[in-house]
C-alpha cells in the first residue's frame, strides 16, 4: 500500500514521462535516468508532458505499489443566444 509518511523520500522525475509505460518502464527510468535504486522504498513521481496525468511507484516488501491518475478538463461553451429560465420556482 502506498501512503504518505516521513520515512520514504519523494523523488520527482524532472523530465516529461511517457504515460504509456507500466511500472517496469518507469522502474527503468529510475535506474538508468535518475541513477537511483528503485528498490530503496522511496516514492518516485512521474508527470506527463501535458501535465494531465501522474504516476507514482514505490517498492514495498511484496512488490511495486503503483498509482496512476489522469485528469480530464472539460471546457463548457455557453451560448448566450439562449435564455435559461429559473427552474427553482
Amino acid at each position: 500500500m502506498l501512503h504518505i509518511s516521513d520515512s520514504p523520500r519523494y523523488l520527482l522525475y524532472s523530465e516529461n514521462a511517457d504515460m504509456r509505460k507500466s511500472f517496469h518502464g518507469l522502474a527503468a527510468l529510475v535506474k538508468y535516468k535518475m541513477q537511483t535504486n528503485v528498490l530503496s522504498g522511496d516514492v518516485f513521481i512521474f508527470i506527463s508532458k501535458r501535465r494531465n496525468a501522474i504516476k507514482l511507484i514505490r517498492w514495498d516488501a511484496d512488490g511495486f505499489a503503483y498509482i496512476s491518475q489522469a485528469y480530464v478538463l472539460h471546457f463548457v461553451y455557453l451560448d448566450t443566444r439562449y435564455r435559461y429560465e429559473n427552474l427553482a420556482k
